[in-house]
């Protein structure tokens, strides 16, 4: 054993180089794993951290609870911690509106906690019974109030009602104005303990601009409750919880368990099963890559396998000395390993944060590196199962290793059949390319292991990057050259409410360009003539196609018209502009997305529309635009063709209670969202806000993918490298014949290289079509399921790839053919007879 030891560690000890590469191929492998982990770990946390300040830390909650009902909720079994919220009532301070609107919440103190709003509180404490409040400090603002804390207000709280439906209304956003009435209920003296800033990101909290606390007299509560020890069955303990105390639960916070990985179904599962899928695959490539250089070790220690067989060694003991070799590898580059993957995911972060700090912060949260426990328990044994499989081919070669074979080198005897091959390369490159084809010939396993390492290499990098990439540009069919929005924010709003929701955002000191518009979808029919052949596939029944009519605000349908170089009278309400320019699955097979014009119609067309009033007048179409125009294109919908003209052709759709599109173009998007939401208008999206948001996110999926594939690249690089080299070395003798003939140094060099190419050839041969195929998959998967968008295909990334790839196999080349360029000849024969 002793011996067996010994004699491993002086091998690895005396190809300090080979030792070198293999302890950074398997350094890098545990390295990446760990990263990956440890990076997707610590985003999860931050997930979770940002949904208990947003949603709450609950795990499901009940509505309309007696005190009494509470009380008993406490008692069950696994309940942990209950957080209670009641609705006191709304109050009014002067005339009503949102700006006076007090709508008051009463709490305990683990909902303070729950709910984090702790870090809402700019002064004071929260409230410890029901006569205590806080309030928010811009509703005391607006209001003129000088109320200080300590101070006594009285309120009078009562409930509002929506009398169209006879409805009671709570929260902030909301108010109807004269679409609703107020009932006083009860007056109510408070202290003031605490002043708040605006509870903005908290998902319910948010609803209130003050907190008083329990009224243990009322009724009504919503109970958040906390479970003691959380599983998979808490869906049906909850249900339990909740008939015991003659309730039902409300909503469970699937956006957080899921998280715990809890869900409904089936999703935490094949989570799961993709994470362990990822590293199973990460191991096969690190066990192969092992299992390649334990390998080249071997064949490097043949002769020493022959010595130890001819004194007596077993086979178990050379099989021990393989594993010893492994064991002694592992030792020292998995701790290094889970140390730089660690290290390497502390950077990404840091470099995420630095690049997209707002993404990453939520209030008290921020993205931050989680170590856990799991994770580096998880990436050792990956390290270790890579060097016990990548070992297991290596030690059965060990063992069937006789005296004669190791002296002869029989092993690496081939069949003459196989020398029958480079004709084409010697015609080109002459002698030199005739010597590097049959020389792949010779050696096919550490051809394939080259060729392999190459080809993963090449796949997985083009493959992620494809991905990443048509990620991105779905968020860029929204969005301008410079990368802003077309359109910042868009609100639906009754056609009544625009002044209403215009005057909101002057009286605010919100900068914007508002227009709006009202929009149809209309069929009209046309004639085979007018039918681009091309685009068959746009129409119904042959003739008949779908027409996205959008009828633009006046003021803006000039500006549109004078910045596009279009000639329209604006009082010609039926003459408008059609953009002949659509993107789907329109061709005739209908199994590709295609961009065209549907239409072959010249200005001065009519078209009708299917279904109108005998009143309405057919649509003249003035100008058309049938090429790619993205200035035009990106405000509107792009799978069907466009008519645009003045709003007033809709005057016989449109009322004061019709809702129409208002679009915002203004550098304050997040304040006219929450200015718009605010003054009674829910349906508002902040666009900016979530195509940035996204843009974000792709941007450092990508800046992760191009992380991953670098070490890929690096790893396998290294694995290229150290089989080229050990290719080299065992083939010196080889060299030295080449060189007794008359092949001067330069012509071996010239030969190497060639060898080197033809690796990298064959790898990109079948590397490139494969990656090709990937991406047209991957195309048909996002395209499909997305924004339809053309087929496209970046090929400086392809070009950039084969560079690599000749950079990689030709500096490994060079880096061996170093050992061998000064081989003594008579020297290196003497050693091949021995």
């Amino acid at each position: 054993m002793n011996m067996i030891f010994m004699l491993t560690l002086r091998n690895l000890l005396s190809n300090k180089k080979r030792t070198l590469l293999t302890l950074l191929t398997i350094l890098l492998s545990i390295s990446m794993i760990t990263a990956i982990l440890c990076g997707g770990w610590s985003l999860v946390d931050f997930l979770k951290e940002k949904e208990k300040v947003y949603g709450g830390d609950y795990d499901y909650y009940m509505e309309d609870l007696t005190w009494e009902q509470v009380q008993e909720l406490y008692s069950q079994n696994n309940v942990g911690e209950v957080s209670l919220l009641r609705f006191a009532g709304n109050s009014f301070y002067g005339e009503k509106s949102n700006s006076t609107m007090l709508s008051v919440g009463e709490i305990d103190e683990n909902f303070t906690q729950r709910f984090s709003l702790n870090q809402y509180l700019l002064a004071g404490r929260f409230p410890q019974d029901e006569n205590e409040i806080v309030i928010s400090e811009s509703f005391l603002k607006k209001n003129n109030m000088n109320t200080e804390i300590g101070d006594t207000i009285s309120l009078t709280l009562g409930s509002r009602i929506w009398d169209e439906y006879n409805a009671q209304l709570s929260g902030l956003t909301n108010y109807r104005g004269e679409e609703e009435s107020f009932v006083p209920t009860k007056e109510k003296a408070y202290v003031v303990v605490g002043i708040l800033s605006d509870v903005n990101d908290s998902k319910i909290a948010a609803n209130y601009n003050a907190f008083a606390g329990v009224d243990k007299t009322a009724s009504d509560f919503a109970a958040y409750v906390k479970a003691k020890n959380l599983s998979n069955s808490i869906y049906t303990e909850a249900e339990e919880v909740a008939a015991a105390v003659d309730s039902h639960v409300a909503k469970f916070h699937s956006e957080l368990l899921v998280y715990h990985g809890i869900t409904g179904g089936k999703g935490a599962a094949k989570l799961i099963a993709l994470v362990v899928m990822v590293v199973c695959l990460l191991m096969a490539a690190s066990a192969s890559m092992i299992s390649n250089a334990l390998s080249i070790s071997l064949q490097e220690r043949i002769k020493q396998m022959g010595m130890l067989s001819s004194i007596g060694a077993t086979k178990g003991q050379k099989r021990l000395s393989v594993y010893l070799e492994a064991f002694l590898l592992g030792v020292v580059s998995i701790p290094f390993g889970l140390v730089v993957g660690i290290l390497l995911s502390a950077l990404l972060l840091s470099v995420v944060k630095a690049a997209f700090g707002e993404t990453f912060t939520f209030g008290i949260v921020e993205l931050s590196l989680k170590v856990n426990g799991l994770i580096l328990l998880v990436s050792g044994l990956s390290g270790i199962a890579s060097l016990y499989f990548g070992s297991r081919k290596p030690v059965k070669q060990a063992a069937k290793i006789t005296v004669i074979e190791a002296i002869r080198q029989s092993n690496n005897a081939v069949s003459r059949k196989k020398f029958r091959d480079g004709k084409i390369v010697s015609l080109v490159f002459g002698i030199y390319g005739s010597l590097a084809a049959k020389n792949i010939k010779r050696n096919p396993k550490r051809f394939r292991a080259i060729t392999g390492s190459i080809f993963l290499s090449v796949v997985i990098a083009l493959s992620l990057y494809s991905f990443s990439d048509f990620m991105l540009y779905q968020t860029s069919l929204d969005m301008k050259e410079d990368g802003s929005c077309y359109t910042d924010v868009i609100s639906m709003i009754q056609y009544k409410d625009i002044p209403v929701a215009i005057g909101a955002l002057s009286d605010e000191n919100i900068t914007a360009d508002v227009s709006y518009s009202f929009q149809r979808y209309m069929t009209a029919e046309f004639s085979q003539e007018q039918i681009n052949p091309d685009m068959q596939g746009y129409f119904i029944n042959g003739t008949k196609a779908e027409v996205y009519v959008v009828g633009l605000d006046e003021e803006h349908f000039v500006s549109f018209c004078d910045e596009n170089g279009f000639s329209l009278d604006v009082t010609n309400f039926n003459h408008g502009i059609l953009l002949n320019q659509t993107m789907g699955y329109y061709n005739s097979a209908q199994n590709r997305v295609i961009a065209g014009s549907p239409f072959l119609i010249e200005p001065g067309t009519e078209i009708i529309p299917l279904g109108a009033s005998e009143d309405a007048l057919p649509i003249i179409v003035e100008e058309i635009v049938s090429e790619e125009n993205a200035n035009i294109q990106s405000m509107f919908v792009r799978d069907r063709a466009v008519l645009i003209v003045p709003l007033s052709y809709f005057n016989l759709l449109i009322d004061d209670n019709a809702y129409v599109e208002m679009r915002i173009q203004t550098a304050q998007h997040k304040e006219a969202m929450e200015c718009l939401a605010d003054r009674g208008f829910p349906q508002t999206v902040d666009i900016a806000a979530a195509t940035n948001n996204s843009r974000q996110v792709y941007t450092i999926a990508k800046l992760v993918i191009c992380l991953f594939s670098i070490l890929m690249t690096v790893i396998i690089s290294l694995n290229v490298c150290n089989t080229i080299s050990n290719t080299i070395h065992l083939r010196r003798s080889e060299f030295a014949v080449l060189r007794s003939v008359g092949m001067t140094a330069k012509g071996l060099k010239c030969t190497l290289l060639l060898e080197a190419v033809l690796y990298g050839v064959k790898a990109l041969v079948l590397a490139l079509p494969v990656s090709f195929l990937i991406h047209c998959a991957i195309y048909y998967f996002i395209s499909s399921g997305m924004t339809p968008f053309a087929f496209y295909m970046n090929g400086g990334i392809y070009a950039l790839a084969v560079m690599a790839v000749g950079a990689m196999v030709c500096i490994a080349m060079l880096f061996a053919v170093r050992s061998v360029s000064k081989v003594e000849i008579v020297e290196e024969l003497k050693l091949s007879n021995m």
